[in-house]
């Protein structure tokens, strides 16, 4: 599985016209051409007025050709055009799911559809030091991973940056509220294995640059 993570900020007085704009023309175009839509967000917290834009695959020929097909459709070319003079700035990471990550199949996802119930999602990203991605890894899979099972309420994957950022984890997890999100962790930092694990997982980590 490949996963193209695309991040779009937009203009702060512009940023309702593209939701507008998407849900009635982009959505359903990038829904027909791009792989599997995993999801689209918007941002809860950091930059504000942001979306973030979740499309699988199975390799890499396969995102290309979805591609293509896409930049090739008459619609997608007047969607853009309209859409373009909203957006500030747009990014886009390809990461992989870890060996030990949940989502790791793309058979396995439920495509997305507009009105589906709304959920808070958090995304969460690490970089680790030059050659300490190997350890943060190790200590992820053997415990992490356990640990997050036991307080979070859905775990959806764990995945590696290909492009980018190098050294770098992400985690997307999901809560049914920001409640339910304050309550679980508030949980789980009285957890003597939750801080011993993030000390010996802050040590891997380039805090400067995540």
């Amino acid at each position: 599985m490949l996963i193209d993570l695309r991040v779009y900020a937009y203009q702060p007085s512009r940023f309702r016209e593209f939701l507008a704009i998407y849900g009635e023309k982009g959505f359903p175009l990038t829904t027909k051409h791009l792989g599997t839509t995993l999801g689209v967000f918007t941002g809860a917290s950091g930059v504000a007025n942001t979306t973030f834009q979740w499309f699988c695959y199975r390799d890499s020929t396969h995102r290309d050709t979805c591609r293509a097909a896409l930049l090739s459709d008459p619609a997608w070319i007047d969607y853009v055009r309209q859409a373009s003079p909203t957006i500030v700035q747009q990014t886009n990471t390809l990461i992989v799911p870890t060996t030990f990550s949940a989502l790791r199949d793309i058979e396995g996802i439920v495509p997305v559809s507009a009105g589906s119930p709304a959920r808070l999602f958090e995304l969460r990203s690490y970089v680790c030091f030059p050659g300490k991605l190997p350890t943060a890894l190790e200590i992820l899979e053997h415990e992490g991973v356990a640990l997050a099972h036991k307080y979070v309420e859905n775990p959806i994957g764990y995945f590696l940056a290909e492009t980018g950022v190098v050294n770098r984890i992400l985690m997307l997890w999901a809560y049914s509220s920001s409640a339910e999100r304050d309550r679980r962790w508030t949980a789980m930092r009285t957890d003597p294995a939750f801080k011993d694990l993030a000390a010996r997982m802050n040590a891997c980590l380039d805090r400067k640059s995540t």
